[in-house]
């Protein structure tokens, strides 16, 4: 698994979360089979069309549980029923096993890939869709209703920009282009913080390719009325935290200026809104540029993933027939 894996790496064909994913799947897929049939799998040759089958079955009836165990601070899979699977984790399952056992099968591991072999339906990658986001009037409720203005420019680069996690807090002045002709945000391939006091100084985007992302209009006034003062700093967010009496800017030369993942839970259980993560701000984005008309390419654009990808998990959002007309 770990040559697998870093090969994948090497060829830049795996982001750290996919290969985080892969490797969590196919450790689960072993430790059911070593519990289910009471002994180690010493080879995957060994891996049968029965074994597969059963696993699948596990995943959509009873889903597998991890609890923490007693004295430490590691968590490990329990033989416990748990909750079903979702459609989006089934495909999830298959397409990480199915790639490692075609691995296996191309380096004469394995004579056969039992993953696709099955036929195991109705695992359509097409039904793995994005359902949890935001549609534009509830963007508008919730950034008019907030009342940290930090927080609202987070909420104007994630539903508006479609801007991820990291990439918001690492945002900073010069990435903006604002003038008379041009509007846009420009995020980089990489930057370099200004203070490299740790190993990871070197910030990457997931998709390790630059974007340029127009600024809507709404986007432009808020910049404009309500936080001026962010470019006048390093970091379009530096907040400020008390240490041991000491005022200090909160991350100073680190990758965060400012972790923002609880006051944003915060805020949405504050608006009664449910389902909603800062990376659905994304899925947000795209679903109503998708539902608005926009072409599905300058979407893959703007968000720094492939069509295919885009296709595959929003094309149900797609205007079709007669609903062109509402766009």
């Amino acid at each position: 698994m770990l040559l697998y894996l870093g090969e994948k790496i090497g060829r830049k064909l795996f982001t750290e979360t996919s290969t985080t994913a892969s490797e969590s799947v196919i450790r689960l897929f072993f430790w059911w089979v070593n519990e289910t049939h009471g002994k180690r799998i010493k080879k995957c040759s060994e891996i049968t069309a029965d074994m597969v089958r059963a696993f699948f079955l596990r995943a959509i009836d009873e889903g597998f549980v991890k609890k923490m165990v007693p004295g430490t601070k590691r968590k490990e899979w329990t033989v416990e029923d748990g909750h079903p699977c979702s459609q989006g984790t089934l495909v999830t399952y298959q397409a990480r096993l199915s790639g490692f056992w075609h691995w296996l099968k191309r380096g004469g591991k394995v004579t056969e890939n039992v993953f696709l072999e099955l036929g195991l339906d109705p695992l359509d990658p097409h039904l793995k869709t994005r359902k949890n986001f935001l549609t534009k009037a509830e963007i508008k409720r919730l950034i008019d209703n907030c009342k940290d203005v930090d927080l609202k420019y987070v909420f104007h680069m994630g539903f508006n920009c479609s801007m991820r996690k990291d990439e918001i807090i690492s945002s900073k002045p010069a990435w903006f282009v604002i003038d008379r002709k041009n509007r846009f945000i420009h995020i980089p391939a990489m930057q370099e913080h200004h203070k490299p006091v740790l190993p990871t100084h070197k910030w990457r985007p997931k998709s390790k390719r630059e974007r340029f992302v127009p600024l809507k209009k709404q986007v432009v006034e808020f910049l404009n009325r309500e936080y001026t003062h962010a470019f006048r700093q390093n970091y379009m967010i530096e907040r400020k935290v008390n240490i041991n009496g000491a005022v200090i800017k909160k991350g100073f030369g680190r990758r965060y200026r400012w972790d923002f993942r609880k006051p944003f839970e915060e805020e949405m259980k504050r608006q009664k809104i449910s389902g909603i993560t800062p990376h659905n701000m994304r899925h947000s984005f795209t679903s109503n540029a998708l539902k608005g008309g926009v072409r599905i390419a300058d979407v893959a654009l703007y968000v720094g993933d492939r069509i295919r990808t885009v296709e595959t998990h929003y094309a149900h959002l797609i205007p079709r027939g007669a609903e062109l007309d509402n766009v």
